[in-house]
């Protein structure tokens, strides 16, 4: 294929441009997904907080903490997961912990859920849902934060102050 390339022809130019176009973006890919595989979003303070928010409201610690970067006004984001049998009785009992709390959600909170609870403040939203695992479904709770993660503790002290913490 590069045999071929004479720089004067415009189609071997536009070919160049492409293949360097795409090895920085595999490049770029590459390098924010390096290091540490265990928390993707490199968020420290959010995997070590958020997992102490009582968010169940008996006290359990997730059996499960991931972590990812995503897109948009808030990227950081971590994925609680509970030893909470599904059902949408105890997503509902969970969501109205939160809007006891003051917060305010659009989901209908009736069974049957048609879409998952969802909270959305300023610098921070939390989704309630299921996840399957080996046949078993499970609470999950994800909480997605604005950067920096520095300030991630003080970002979530609304939910701390309203949910209380794991002792």
């Amino acid at each position: 294929m590069f045999s071929s390339l004479v720089i004067g022809d415009k189609h071997s130019k536009c070919m160049l441009v492409l293949i360097l176009v795409v090895l920085t973006v595999v490049a770029g890919c590459t390098r924010r997904g390096g290091g540490d595989t265990s928390d993707p979003c490199r968020c420290p303070t959010l995997v070590e907080t958020a997992p102490t928010i009582d968010f169940i409201g008996d006290g359990q610690t997730p059996i499960k903490v991931s972590s990812n970067w995503l897109t948009g006004p808030r990227p950081l984001s971590v994925g609680l997961e509970y030893n909470v049998a599904y059902s949408d009785e105890r997503v509902i009992e969970i969501a109205e912990r939160f809007t006891d709390a003051g917060f305010t959600t659009n989901t209908d909170l009736e069974p049957p859920l048609k879409l998952s609870p969802h909270f959305v403040e300023d610098e921070w939203e939390a989704v309630i849902d299921g996840v399957t695992r080996d046949g078993v479904g499970s609470i999950r709770i994800v909480v997605r934060i604005v950067e920096p993660d520095r300030d991630a503790a003080e970002t979530l002290a609304p939910l701390i102050d309203a949910l209380g913490t794991i002792p």
